[in-house]
């Protein structure tokens, strides 16, 4: 009896860590808000390009909690050259995940979250630039919650630089 007692505070500690890692409902799903800003010119070797030549932008519709994200990219040469990203909070004020998030966590578990998944995500931005795929793009311990959001925007927002 003690053992399924013990089974379950561990079950409930777990659950309750997840607070800020908490996978985004419909990140990936474009909806009315989602946003096309492309000033496409044809690369010069279309056929090797993987994406065309312009600047993109997308906007995420807002998850079950009330997050959403944009995200910007310049593609050169076929090259994703800039990528911007930024998640938000709808429930408070439209506030910015970055390193002053954390003042909004009611308590020091997820405050800790909140840094981890912060450190990760700010890993994401240099590692697309370098691979080109954000398949490529190596999810950081601790931050899968960014890394979930991270994946999903950008694979939202690379398709309209791939003309799908």
């Amino acid at each position: 009896m003690k053992k399924w007692i013990s089974l379950l505070l561990v079950l409930s500690l777990l659950t309750a860590i997840a607070g800020c890692s908490s996978k985004p409902a419909a990140a990936g799903t474009p909806s009315a808000s989602a946003s096309a800003t492309n000033s496409a010119s044809p690369s010069a070797t279309p056929e090797a390009a993987k994406y065309k030549d312009g600047t993109y932008t997308y906007e995420s519709s807002k998850d079950g909690e009330g997050y959403y994200a944009k995200a910007s990219a310049t593609i050169k040469d076929g090259k994703i050259e800039t990528y911007e990203m930024n998640i938000y909070d709808s429930k408070n004020g439209d506030r910015v995940f970055d390193e002053t998030y954390e003042e909004v966590m009611p308590s020091e578990i997820y405050k800790q979250q909140c840094r981890d998944d912060l450190k990760g995500f700010n890993t994401y931005k240099a590692q697309l630039i370098e691979k080109q795929d954000p398949d490529q793009v190596d999810a950081i311990s601790k931050a899968t919650w960014t890394y979930n959001w991270f994946t999903r925007v950008t694979k939202q927002l690379l398709k309209q630089a791939s003309g799908q």
